[in-house]
């Protein structure tokens, strides 16, 4: 998986784990999803009560990642840059490519992780090789390997 692609995911999620910060992105988001206009800084300010100082430094770091845009004075959320850096980090997955010849698999895993148990009775052979080709030994394993 691409160095570029995980840093720029762990940076969108690192901003947005500050609870200001989120809350900005939160209430932009809300904003443009009900088509009302951008916000300036002191009106972010005042929409999740915070001080325009602090609402400053967050629209700032947000605008840097690229989580906000900026049109004249004001701020709207960009929340399409998440779906780009999930998208980007599960195009570099090989597992997604594995599961083009599984379509019947697809259902039970998400961006790479097994989130359903499979029935094996349904699934047991294409997840086997799915499996297989996704892990390549070179010689004999043991189970904890296997593991």
């Amino acid at each position: 998986m691409s160095t570029i692609a995980r840093a720029r995911a762990a940076d969108l999620l690192s901003q947005l784990s500050h609870p200001l910060r989120l809350s900005v992105v939160g209430e932009l988001t809300r904003r443009a999803a009900a088509g009302q206009r951008p916000l300036a800084i002191a009106e972010i300010a005042a929409a999740v009560d915070a001080p325009i100082r602090k609402v400053a430094d967050a629209v700032s770091r947000l605008h840097g990642v690229g989580l906000l845009e900026q049109i004249d004075q004001a701020y709207t959320a960009r929340p399409a840059i998440l779906r780009e850096a999930a998208d980007d980090l599960d195009a570099e997955n090989p597992l997604n490519d594995l599961l083009a010849d599984a379509p019947r698999l697809r259902g039970v895993f998400t961006h790479g992780r097994l989130v359903t148990l499979p029935d094996v009775s349904i699934h047991g052979h294409d997840l086997a090789m799915v499996l297989g080709r996704l892990i390549e030994f070179d010689g004999a394993v043991d189970e904890a390997e296997i593991n």
